[in-house]
C-alpha cells in the first residue's frame, strides 16, 4: 500500500515539473482552418496576426470605416473631437473649404488612417489629427496631433512648419520640425527642429538681437547671407550650418523626401456616408 502511494507521489511530482515548463512554450493560437498564427502586441496592444502561409490580415474592416464614421460625423454635426473636447471654430466666418478629411495609410502599415485637417479657427487652434482604430479593442487610438501646415512624405517624415515667422530666419527660410513614424510605437516622434539666420535681420531689426550677438559669418561659407540652425531631437545643443552642411545632414539622416498627395474631402453629407459604404 505504502509502494502504491510513493509512486503515486512521484507521478504527481512530474505532472507539475511538466506544467512548469508549458510555461515557457511560445504562444501560438490555432485558426479553425488548422493555420498557426503567432501573437505580437503593437504600442496599441492590438495583435498583429499573420498566418503560417505569410498572408496578410486585413485590417481595413467594416468596424473600422464605421469607427472613423462616428468621428466624422461627430466633428461635422456635433463639433466634437474623439475624446470628448469641444472643437472650435471660428462661427460666422466659417467656410468648409478649410476643414477637410480624408482616408488613407499614410504611415505605410497597411491600416488605413483617418486624417481631419481643422483649419477654420484661430492660428493657435488649427489642428491636424490623425486617428488608427483598434480592431481587437474596437476603440478609436489618437496616432499624431500637429498643424495643418504639415507635409507628409513617402519615407515616413513630417516637416511641420511653425505657423508663424517671426524670428531671425526672417526671409532666409521658414522654421520646421521634422518627426517621424516609429514603427514600435505606431506614432510620430520628434527628429530634428530646423531654424535659421538671415544676415538682413541684423540690420532691418537691430533691437531684437541680444547684446553680444552677432551673425556667424565664419559659417556662411557661400556668403549668401543665410545660415541653418540644427536642433537635433538627441538633445545636442543647436549648430549653425551652411547651405551644402545642411543639405548633407539632410542627405544623410532623412534621404529622399517625395511629398505623399493625400485626398482630402470636404464635409458634404455624400462624402460622410461614402465612408459607410467602404
Amino acid at each position: 500500500m505504502k509502494k502504491n502511494l510513493w509512486l503515486v507521489f512521484v507521478l504527481i511530482v512530474f505532472v507539475l515539473i511538466g506544467v512548469g515548463c508549458n510555461k515557457n512554450v511560445k504562444e501560438q493560437t490555432i485558426k479553425p482552418s488548422g493555420d498557426i498564427i503567432e501573437n505580437k502586441k503593437s504600442n496599441n496592444e492590438e495583435l498583429d496576426v499573420t498566418n503560417i502561409s505569410g498572408e496578410e490580415i486585413n485590417y481595413n474592416t467594416k468596424e473600422r470605416y464605421n469607427a472613423f464614421y462616428k468621428v466624422i460625423n461627430d466633428y461635422n454635426e456635433n463639433s466634437k473631437w474623439p475624446d470628448g473636447q469641444t472643437v472650435y471654430r471660428l462661427g460666422t466666418s466659417y467656410d468648409e473649404d478649410q476643414d477637410a478629411f480624408a482616408i488613407i495609410d499614410i504611415d505605410g502599415d497597411n491600416k488605413d488612417e483617418l486624417i481631419i485637417r481643422h483649419s477654420d479657427a484661430t492660428m493657435a487652434e488649427m489642428l491636424l489629427m490623425i486617428y488608427d482604430y483598434n480592431n481587437s479593442k474596437d476603440e478609436i487610438i489618437e496616432e499624431y496631433m500637429g498643424s495643418p501646415f504639415s507635409t507628409f512624405y513617402k519615407n515616413g517624415f513630417i516637416r511641420r512648419d511653425v505657423s508663424h515667422n517671426q524670428g531671425k530666419a526672417f526671409e532666409f527660410m521658414w522654421p520646421h520640425a521634422l518627426e517621424k513614424y516609429d514603427e514600435q510605437k505606431d506614432t510620430y516622434v520628434e527628429f530634428a527642429y530646423v531654424d535659421g539666420w538671415d544676415k538682413s535681420f541684423d540690420e532691418m531689426f537691430p533691437d531684437y538681437i541680444r547684446e553680444g550677438e552677432k551673425f556667424p559669418v565664419e559659417v556662411d561659407k557661400d556668403g549668401n547671407g543665410g545660415v541653418y540652425q540644427l536642433f537635433e531631437a538627441s538633445g545636442e545643443e543647436g549648430k549653425y550650418l551652411d547651405d551644402s552642411e545642411f543639405e548633407d545632414w539632410m542627405n544623410k539622416n532623412v534621404g529622399t523626401l517625395e511629398e505623399m498627395t493625400i485626398p482630402y474631402l470636404l464635409f458634404t453629407n455624400e462624402n460622410i456616408v461614402s465612408i459607410k459604404n467602404k
